[in-house]
């Protein structure tokens, strides 16, 4: 419906297309900072109504995957600024926590599950 511009890189449309079906409407934080807020992940990476962030990233392949292993993990920032989630997904609930990394300072990082951020349950 929406094609990627010709100069978008590979894979763009596929992205646009996932971020929509999977992340796409409208999400309630019934736990965590900004409580009540409604949360609205866009196509094109944009997240409107999480406190300090206005921009997100699935994390998909390559080395953020390897950095989070068998945990699906997402980006979140603003003004370029950000961290690694992890994040688990069980329908209409969204669960976002603390990215701990477990890797030493000279290694790629290990990250795992930590504390809950925030539950967010789909509108």
């Amino acid at each position: 419906k929406d094609p990627a511009p010709v100069d978008a890189p590979p894979g763009s449309s596929f992205e646009k297309a996932l971020y929509s079906a999977y992340m796409g409407g409208k999400w309630k934080i019934v736990d965590g900072v900004g409580a009540g807020n409604i949360v609205q992940f866009h196509p094109d990476g944009g997240v409107d109504g999480l406190p300090d962030d206005d921009r997100y990233a699935l994390c998909l392949a390559g080395d953020c995957a390897a950095m989070s292993g068998e945990n699906d993990s997402l980006w979140l920032e603003k003004n370029k600024q950000g961290n690694a989630w992890i994040f688990v997904r069980k329908g209409d609930q969204l669960e976002i926590l603390q990215a701990v990394n477990q890797a030493s300072t000279d290694e790629m990082p290990d990250l795992h599950p930590g504390p809950r951020r925030w539950l967010l349950e789909r509108d």
